[in-house]
């Protein structure tokens, strides 16, 4: 059984990706290929849409912002936000980007957190607004990270998590092409993403956790094998894609779901 790495080593990939890539995360992640850039446009539709839910987004903490990837569409309806990353490189890069946004406007209500999430001290109903946006798939302890999230939000207040679907198409099929391959054979860009949730068990777990009216959309549908990386396959997943967003999920297409968003109040 394929085990998640510790966060020591989740931290030490990312700032050795951050340093290969000379920092530049966000085009190495999202922008170097046609479906990166097309699953970056469908992640920002369905964020867009789901941040409309959850306004005003008063004290807001975001747990593994990274560079600051989505930080933009919810910073300025924020009164205050905390940012947490398990990279320092990416933290560093995070103050950085926030810091060019309007000229440096919003610098003054943004503070940061370098570690892990789950073993960071936070006050309880400390916020108002939680978000992480895929980052929870690198989580070892998923359960106790929604538990910490209820705790640490006021009565009335939202988490919202986006993360990769377990039964998408592309990692059912990661996953049998390592079934037999040892652990410490499995490189690690590819270990840390393998611990993936159902995105009916992650409804669970919030509700488990306290969370009422808790709700779920697709985030992303696509994948990067044939046919549908062809521009015909391209097409049909981005109609799909307009069509299905702003609905809630179901199993219909779930092979295709590469991402989900799931919404819970306190």
């Amino acid at each position: 059984m394929l085990r998640p790495p510790i966060p020591e080593k989740i931290k030490n990939h990312f700032d050795k990706v951050m340093g290969d890539i000379k920092g530049d995360y966000i085009y190495y992640r999202w922008g170097d290929s046609e479906i990166k850039r097309r699953h970056f446009r469908q992640t920002e539709l369905a964020l867009i849409n789901a941040l409309e839910k959850i306004e005003p987004a008063g004290d807001v903490l975001e747990i593994g912002c990274g560079p600051a990837v989505w930080t933009n569409l919810f910073i300025e309806n924020a009164r205050r936000l905390l940012l947490i990353d398990i990279s320092k490189e990416m933290l560093e890069k995070a103050c950085e980007r926030i810091t060019s946004l309007k000229q440096g406007s919003y610098k003054d209500k943004v503070s940061y957190q370098c570690g892990d999430f789950a073993s960071i001290p936070l006050q309880e109903n400390q916020f108002d607004t939680i978000i992480s946006i895929r980052a929870f798939e690198y989580m070892s302890d998923k359960r106790g990270v929604i538990n910490k999230c209820y705790g640490i939000l006021r009565k009335g207040g939202r988490l919202l998590i986006c993360t990769k679907n377990k039964a998408w198409l592309d990692h059912t099929l990661e996953l049998k092409a390592i079934k037999n391959v040892p652990n410490e054979s499995i490189p690690i860009g590819m270990a840390i993403q393998m611990d993936l949730v159902d995105w009916k068990d992650l409804m669970h777990m919030f509700r488990e956790a306290g969370f009422r009216k808790v709700y779920t959309f697709p985030a992303v549908l696509g994948s990067y094998h044939r046919p549908l990386i062809w521009n015909a396959g391209l097409l049909l997943c981005d109609i799909l894609h307009k069509y299905f967003y702003k609905r809630l999920i179901s199993k219909m297409f779930n092979p295709l779901i590469e991402s989900y968003l799931t919404i819970g109040e306190k």
